[in-house]
């Protein structure tokens, strides 16, 4: 089982990378290319979750574009 994270209506694989020593995040259930996301820790990594979905969000609002458009192959996941 691959562990995941929510934040909001985002969804993220997260995956711990050993030669970064670090955690990552890939957002499952968005277009737009999604967003990635690192930390150090979990509570390093909630918080840039977060960081991450708002930068996302603003680019997409600049873009003209809906951040939660969800991918179909995503929403049978």
């Amino acid at each position: 089982m691959i562990p995941h994270m929510q934040h909001g209506q985002y969804w993220a694989e997260i995956t711990y990378e050993p030669d970064a020593e670090m955690f990552h995040g890939r957002t499952m259930n968005v277009m737009h290319g999604g967003f990635d996301f690192w930390g150090s820790s979990v509570e390093e990594l909630r918080r840039e979750f977060a960081t991450s979905a708002q930068v996302f969000e603003e680019f997409c609002k600049e873009e003209g574009l809906d951040p939660l458009v969800v991918q179909p192959e995503a929403a049978t996941v």
